[in-house]
C-alpha cells in the first residue's frame, strides 16, 4: 500500500453541501472527520490505516469535482464494526450520529484540478464503489476476445417481471397453463442463438424469491438454446431495485445476488462491464453494459423511480476502456475503422431515450415521454463519439427501432447509431402501452454489410406475427 493512494467518492445530499459543510469545521477546529459511506457490497480493505500524514483524493464523478485532502488518521473499530464519529463536534451535523464503518481525519480540504488528478491516480474509478486505492486490482477488468463455436445471432429479452406482472404461469399466476419457457422455446429452437441479451426488469419489485423464477427461466432457457452461462449478458432495469418506500438508498442488493448465482460475477464488482465476441462467422462484436436504473432522487422516489439516467463520467471511462482493449485511440473515424475491423459496437442499458413515436399500433395522439433517459443528450453524444453502432434496451414494452444522429462541426461528417428496443418477453400486456396485443423478442444477425432484425410478436392465445428487416452499417 506504500505507493498507493485512497480515492473518496462522495455526492451531495439534497439541500447539503458536503464540501462546504467539511471545510467550516476545518477553518473553526483545524481538523474534521470524514465517514467512508461504504457500501454494502464493498470489501473492507486489509490495510485501511495511516501511519503517517499522507495525500488523499475526494471527487465527485458525475460533477467531474476533484479534492485533495490531508489525512493524519483513519479510525476503525477492530472487529470493523460500524462507529459514531470519534468527535461529534469536529464532523458535519448532518452525519454526526450516523455509525459509519471508517473515520478519516482530514486537516486541509482544497479543490483540485482534474488533470492533476489524473497523472496521479490514472482514470476516474468507473464503479460505484465509495472507496478505491489506485494501484489496487481495477473494478472493472479489461475484457478478452470470447471465441464462440457454434450460432451466428443474438436473442434479445427484455422485461421478463416476474411477479404480479408476469402474464404466464409463475408463483404469483398459478392459473396459466403455460409458463413462458413452453411459449418462447419452440419459437427459438430454429434459430442458431450464439448469445442472449437481457436488458432488465427481470422482476417486477426487486424481491429475492423472484430474482429466484428468474433465474431459473434464465438457466432453463440457456441449457434448451445449448449455450453456457458465459453468453448471457444482463442489465439490471428499475424494477430490478428493491422497490420499498421504506428502504433506505439505492438498493441493487438483491440483484447483485441474482447476478452472482447466476453468473458467478462476485458481488463487489460493479454493474457495468465489457463482453467481446468473435462469432465463426468472423464477426467481431463488443456490448458496453451500463446501468441506467440508479435512483435519481432519493427524496422523491415514486416521481422519479422509473425514469433513467446515465453516469456519463462512468460510461465515458467504460468507453475508453473499450478503446484502449481495441488498442484505438479517440479519432474522427471511429466508425470507419470499426467497420474495416469486422467490429460491431453494441451498448446495453435497459431505458429507452426516445419514446417510439413512430410505431403503428401506439396511439398518435398519446404525446407521454415518460420514463427515458434524462440525460440522453449527453449519452448520445458519447456513444456517437466513440463510434457505438447500435444501442439495445428495454422498458417501454413495444419492439421498435430508431435513430440517433448529430452532424460533426468540425469535419461536418454525420455520426449516427440505432436504438434497438426490445418488447416485453414476459410482461402482462396491461403493464405497457394500453391496446399492445403482443409480448416478443428481437434475434439479431450481422452479416457483412448489414444487421439482420426479426421481432418475434405473440401472446397466450396462440397468436404469433413476425417482422424482419435490416440496418446498414
Amino acid at each position: 500500500m506504500a505507493n498507493s493512494t485512497f480515492i473518496l467518492r462522495f455526492s451531495d445530499s439534497k439541500g447539503i453541501d458536503t464540501i462546504d459543510a467539511h471545510q467550516k469545521i476545518i477553518r473553526d477546529h483545524g481538523m474534521v472527520y470524514w465517514g467512508w459511506w461504504k457500501k454494502d457490497f464493498e470489501n473492507f480493505p486489509d490495510d485501511l490505516n495511516v501511519n503517517e500524514e499522507r495525500k488523499i483524493w475526494i471527487i465527485e464523478r458525475e460533477k467531474r469535482l476533484f479534492y485533495t485532502a490531508t489525512c493524519t488518521n483513519i479510525v476503525v473499530d477492530r472487529n470493523r464494526n460500524k462507529m459514531i464519529s470519534p468527535n461529534k463536534e469536529w464532523t458535519p451535523t448532518y452525519y454526526s450520529n450516523k455509525k459509519q464503518p471508517a473515520w478519516f481525519a482530514l486537516t486541509s480540504l482544497a479543490k483540485a484540478e482534474e488533470r492533476d488528478y489524473r497523472s496521479e491516480c490514472g482514470g476516474v474509478p468507473v464503479g460505484d464503489e465509495t472507496l478505491v486505492i489506485s494501484g489496487s486490482k481495477r473494478e472493472i477488468e479489461l475484457p478478452a476476445w470470447d471465441a464462440i463455436q457454434h450460432g451466428q445471432s443474438i436473442l434479445h429479452i427484455s422485461d421478463v417481471h416476474f411477479g404480479q406482472f408476469h402474464n404466464y404461469r409463475c408463483q404469483n399466476n398459478l392459473t396459466e397453463t403455460s409458463s413462458l419457457l413452453d411459449v418462447i422455446v419452440p419459437k427459438l429452437t430454429a434459430q442458431s442463438i450464439a448469445l442472449i441479451v437481457a436488458s432488465g426488469d427481470f422482476t417486477t419489485r426487486g424481491n429475492k424469491n423472484k430474482f429466484t423464477e428468474s433465474q431459473n427461466f434464465l438457466c432453463e432457457l440457456l441449457r434448451e438454446l445449448d449455450i453456457e452461462n458465459e453468453r448471457l449478458i444482463i442489465v439490471p432495469g428499475n424494477h430490478d431495485r428493491f422497490l420499498d418506500d421504506k428502504a433506505k438508498g439505492d438498493s441493487f442488493d438483491e440483484y447483485r445476488n441474482f447476478r452472482h448465482s447466476l453468473l458467478g460475477v462476485p458481488k463487489e464488482r460493479d454493474l457495468v462491464y465489457l463482453r467481446c465476441f468473435c462469432l465463426p462467422s468472423g464477426k467481431k462484436v463488443t456490448f458496453s453494459c451500463l446501468n441506467s436504473a440508479k435512483l435519481i432522487d432519493e427524496n422523491n422516489k415514486k416521481e422519479y423511480q422509473a425514469y433513467g439516467k446515465v453516469d456519463i463520467e462512468q460510461c465515458e471511462e467504460l468507453l475508453r476502456m473499450l478503446l484502449h482493449f481495441l488498442d484505438l485511440d479517440e479519432t474522427k473515424d471511429l466508425p470507419q475503422t470499426f467497420l474495416a475491423r469486422g467490429i460491431i459496437n453494441f451498448c446495453v442499458i435497459h431505458h429507452h431515450m426516445k419514446r417510439p413515436d413512430q410505431h403503428p399500433r401506439l396511439d398518435p395522439e398519446d404525446k407521454k415521454d415518460i420514463s427515458l433517459i434524462i440525460n440522453s443528450r449527453k449519452f448520445e453524444n458519447l456513444l456517437l463519439k466513440y463510434g457505438i453502432r447500435f444501442l439495445l434496451h428495454g422498458h417501454q414494452h413495444v419492439a421498435y427501432p430508431s435513430v440517433i444522429s448529430n452532424r460533426d462541426v468540425e469535419t461536418g461528417i454525420l455520426k449516427y447509431f440505432d436504438t434497438l428496443g426490445a418488447g416485453s418477453v414476459g410482461a402482462h400486456l396491461s403493464a405497457g402501452y394500453d391496446g399492445f396485443p403482443w409480448n416478443s423478442f428481437s434475434i439479431y444477425t450481422p452479416q457483412d454489410t448489414q444487421l439482420e432484425i426479426q421481432i418475434v410478436n405473440y401472446n397466450k392465445d396462440g397468436s404469433q406475427q413476425e417482422e424482419k428487416y435490416a440496418i446498414p452499417y
